[in-house]
């Protein structure tokens, strides 16, 4: 069922809920909870963690997200792959931004999302409070999409996609690189004309 998105989310908090038993597969449309673009400084993701349905005390934790962000296609099995161009990115926020009810605000850095194209990567929270010195991390994996202004989220498994959907994805990727590749060589061609009119 389609969600209205008002101005105000109709009084909901902009919040998702994770369980980190990471039980089962869900995507999510995260229009409706995150109205980040590309440039917001500091802007905050908000999460509700549970482990097996129980509110999990966080507080202390930092918040934590890395993977990789850029162009993508997909392989014979539907799994996304991503472009060869595609930046590795990551953010680990302050113990201040957990709490003890579950609530995690991950704020992304200006350079966070830096392209377009897609997001693959993991979402947790780390602890380093341990006396040892011995971290811990967990978390789930997750991928966005922003095209229009719309973003999406999958949780723990590579989003459904139609075949066609697959078709369309794969070709364009494929041109892209294709032209990367032309660019490369008109460059070339270009150094070597100089080299021959220097010569001459």
């Amino acid at each position: 069922m389609p969600v209205k998105v008002t101005h105000n989310n109709s009084g909901h908090h902009y919040r998702i809920a994770i369980d980190i038993a990471k039980e089962g597969a869900e995507v999510f449309d995260l229009t409706p909870y995150f109205k980040g673009r590309v440039g917001d400084n500091n802007f905050g993701l908000q999460i509700v963690w549970y482990y097996q349905g129980q509110l999990l005390d966080v507080s202390g934790m930092k918040p934590f997200i890395q993977g990789n962000v850029g162009h993508y296609s997909f392989d014979d099995q539907k799994n996304l792959q991503m472009a060869p161009d595609a930046g590795t990115v990551s953010s680990t926020g302050d113990p201040k931004d957990c709490q003890a009810n579950g609530q995690a605000l991950y704020r992304f850095p200006e350079q966070m999302f830096p392209k377009e194209g897609i997001f693959k990567g993991f979402i947790g929270l780390l602890d380093d409070s341990d006396d040892g010195g011995h971290t811990h991390l967990t978390g789930v994996n997750i991928w966005f999409r922003v095209l229009g202004g719309v973003a999406q989220m999958g949780r723990a498994c590579d989003f459904y996609i139609s075949d066609l959907d697959i078709a369309l994805t794969n070709a364009k990727e494929k041109l892209r690189q294709e032209g990367i590749e032309r660019e490369k060589e008109f460059e070339k061609i270009l150094a070597d004309l100089q080299t021959k009119q220097t010569t001459i």
